[in-house]
């Protein structure tokens, strides 16, 4: 029978060891899963040990990918768990579910912060409205009764009619030459796709000084 003939730190991470069993390299872990393990050089190489020491590495290349990701941006959980199964390592859903878990354990996923990052930066770049940050949310798969809730405690940092009153009168110069009854209809549109409210958009358009808006068009292309 096979046995593991060396156990050596990793140039690159000393942190991590490296296992060879005869002349062959298996595998590398951390120092930690090698304890836990109970790997040591002469410890017989069985079919058993192959499948804990394959099944512990794949954790540790998925772990890793997820730290190096969750490094460069923030994540949903939803999102990240997608990514990682669609690693090259192939992991199992019960893998990505624990390096999942151990990622939310340690408070580098969490889904509430990521959704109030999420609509900061959406209201940002543009004016949007609950419907469209409702939207970019659930594409994000955050569960649907946080959206409500994320939606509802944000409500008083936003100010969905002057969002949504700045919008509409800048966007008028670029309607300004059509047909008012067009212009007017296009208008309504641009504030529904940002996610508006309808009573929103209604108010817009009823408290905009459309006379002053022609006017002043009329001037830009005098």
């Amino acid at each position: 029978m096979q046995t593991i003939t060396a156990i050596k730190p990793t140039l690159r991470d000393p942190t991590r060891w490296s296992i060879k069993v005869g002349r062959k390299f298996v595998g590398a872990l951390p120092q930690a899963e090698i304890e836990e393990l109970g790997l040591k050089v002469d410890t017989p190489w069985t079919a058993e040990l192959m499948q804990r020491v394959d099944r512990a590495a794949q954790y540790d290349k998925i772990y890793r990918s997820a730290i190096f990701r969750i490094g460069r941006r923030m994540y949903s959980t939803a999102d990240l768990a997608k990514k990682l199964k669609m690693s090259k390592y192939q992991p199992t859903p019960e893998i990505v579910a624990q390096v999942i878990e151990k990622c939310q354990s340690l408070g580098l996923l969490d889904d509430q912060a990521y959704g109030r990052a999420l609509i900061h930066d959406i209201q940002l770049s543009r004016p949007a409205g609950p419907r469209l940050l409702q939207t970019k949310l659930m594409q994000k798969g955050l569960d649907r009764s946080l959206i409500e809730q994320l939606i509802r405690e944000t409500e008083g940092d936003r100010d969905d009619f002057e969002a949504a009153m700045g919008m509409a009168q800048k966007k008028w110069q670029s309607l300004a030459r059509l047909p008012m009854q067009k212009a007017r209809q296009r208008l309504y549109g641009q504030l529904a796709r940002r996610g508006f409210e309808m009573s929103t958009i209604s108010r817009v358009m009823e408290n905009l000084d459309w006379n002053s808006l022609a006017d002043a068009s009329e001037d830009e292309w005098a």
